[in-house]
C-alpha cells in the first residue's frame, strides 16, 4: 500500500517495472510519478489477479511500453490520472476498469484503454487519445454515467469500440472522433 506519500520512480531499462505487485495495490492520498523507457509503469504480476485501487491521489505515468497492466480490476476514485507516451497501451486489464470522479488524461500511440471485461465511468472527466487504434476498447460493456468523456483516434478505427453494449446516461457529455465510426457497440448503443 502507498498512503500519504510522494513517490517518484524512474526505470531506464527496457522491459522492467517501476512498480511490480502481487496481491493488491492501494494508492491513497498520495502523489505518484512513474517514468519508464520501454517498461511498465505498474505491473500486476502476470498470472495472478492483482486489483489496483487509486483513491484521492495523483498518478502520473510517462513513457514505457504499458502504463498499467494487470489481471485484476482497476479503480480510480476521485483521483487525477495522467498516462502518456506509452508505446502499446496505457491501461490494459483482463477484468474491469472503473473511474469515479476526478480527471483522467490517457494517451497512447496504439490502444490507450484495453479492457477484457467492462468499463464504468461515473461523474468523471476522462480524455483518451490514440494514434494507431481505438481510443477505448472493451470486450464487455461501457457505461458512462454522468460526467464527460472525450475519445479521439487518428486511426481508421472507431474511437470507442465494445463487443458489448454502450450505455450513456444521466446527462453525460460524450465526444468521440474516429477515422471510421466514432462509436461502435456490437450489442448496441443506448442514450438515456
Amino acid at each position: 500500500n502507498i498512503e500519504n506519500t510522494t513517490l517518484i520512480c524512474t526505470s531506464t531499462i527496457s522491459g522492467k517495472f517501476n512498480i511490480d505487485v502481487q496481491g493488491k495495490l492501494n494508492i491513497k492520498q498520495s502523489n505518484v510519478s512513474l517514468t519508464s523507457e520501454g517498461g511498465y509503469g505498474i505491473n500486476g504480476n502476470q498470472g495472478t489477479s492483482v486489483d489496483i485501487h487509486v483513491e484521492d491521489s495523483t498518478l502520473d505515468i510517462n513513457g514505457g511500453y504499458i502504463g498499467i497492466y494487470t489481471y485484476g480490476d482497476i479503480q480510480f476514485e476521485n483521483s487525477d490520472i495522467t498516462i502518456t507516451d506509452t508505446i502499446d497501451s496505457s491501461i490494459n486489464t483482463t477484468k474491469n476498469l472503473m473511474i469515479t470522479g476526478g480527471k483522467s488524461e490517457i494517451t497512447s500511440s496504439n490502444l490507450p484503454i484495453c479492457v477484457s471485461a467492462d468499463i464504468y465511468l461515473a461523474n468523471a472527466d476522462v480524455t483518451v487519445n490514440a494514434d494507431g487504434n481505438n481510443a477505448i476498447y472493451a470486450r464487455g460493456d461501457l457505461e458512462v454515467d454522468g460526467g464527460i468523456l472525450n475519445a479521439t483516434t487518428t486511426a481508421w478505427y472507431p474511437a470507442i469500440y465494445t463487443d458489448g453494449e454502450i450505455l450513456i446516461q444521466n446527462h453525460a457529455e460524450v465526444t468521440a472522433e474516429g477515422g471510421n465510426d466514432a462509436i461502435w457497440g456490437v450489442a448496441g448503443v443506448t442514450i438515456e
